[in-house]
């Protein structure tokens, strides 16, 4: 498993690493819910939200997109 992203590491990273750890500890307990959704907010970041027992909620940067990709 990979180690989660440091804090200079951009938001988009953390995000992914944070649906990565959800699914490993769902399978590995034998059952999970995962929801993922995602609108565009104020200044054009994305709000990406995370729900897995509890809400987490990333603000994407627009530009981290164009980086990203």
């Amino acid at each position: 498993m990979q180690k989660p992203p440091t804090s200079e590491t951009n938001v988009l990273a953390k995000a992914i690493a944070k649906i990565e750890t959800e699914v490993r500890e769902g399978v590995s307990h034998g059952h999970f819910d995962l929801a993922i959704s995602c609108k565009i907010g104020n200044s054009g970041k994305r709000e990406l939200l995370v729900r897995a027992g509890k809400n987490h909620k990333y603000l994407i940067p627009e530009d981290e997109l164009k980086r990203s990709a």
